[in-house]
């Protein structure tokens, strides 16, 4: 038999039986439908119970995170299994944070990408493979490198950085080191190229 404590603007529903167990569930918990106040559980019931006090709990975790900072799908759920919580459960979650607007692998890639661009400039090969390495989709990290990134930015971003070290471009060395640089800023080896020969040229006519 159960008894329970609900309260509506914590969105916290939580189920005493009458062994003394405690479960919080969400009130909106399809496996809390069919009970009542004073009802015998069987073996079913109680599984449920014990799957809808899974979801709460894994939700609470997750918004807790979320609070702190953005998140990739991959690596929140990464993080919740770190702690323990039911596959099952954090998968669930997952889905309805998605459904929710609250985790949105797009908004973090793109979130992520300008980050990366305030600390220093970048080419689009370097935020790619970080967002691969946060578990972004391949789709997700097109379009976050589309808005943050264009290709008539990524030319101008890979000036600024080859700028930034004041190469003398007057060697073939100075300019083997300057291209090697911007590739390892994660710009194409054409787009660093094409940057080193105008500032060769340009370092010229100011000579």
């Amino acid at each position: 038999m159960i008894g329970w404590d609900e309260d509506p603007q914590a969105g916290r529903l939580t189920i005493t039986t009458s062994d003394g167990a405690t479960y919080e569930v969400a009130p909106s918990a399809p496996e809390i439908a069919a009970l009542a106040i004073g009802v015998r559980l069987d073996l079913e019931a109680l599984d449920g119970l014990g799957q809808a006090a899974a979801r709460k709990a894994t939700a609470k975790e997750a918004l807790r995170l979320l609070d702190r900072r953005f998140y990739s799908r991959s690596r929140l759920r990464l993080r919740l299994l770190q702690k323990d919580l039911d596959p099952a459960a954090v998968e669930a979650v997952l889905d309805q944070l998605m459904e929710q607007g609250l985790l949105d692998d797009v908004r973090f890639a793109e979130a992520w990408s300008r980050d990366q661009l305030r600390r220093k400039p970048v080419g689009r090969l370097y935020l790619r493979s970080g967002l691969r390495d946060q578990g972004v989709a391949e789709a997700a990290i097109e379009s976050a490198l589309e808005v943050c990134l264009p290709p008539e930015e990524e030319a101008a971003c890979c000036r600024r950085a080859l700028f930034s070290r004041r190469y003398a471009m007057d060697s073939e060395k100075n300019r083997m080191r300057a291209l090697r640089f911007l590739m390892s800023r994660g710009f194409s080896q054409g787009l660093a190229r094409e940057s080193v020969f105008q500032a060769r040229d340009e370092q010229k006519g100011e000579g």
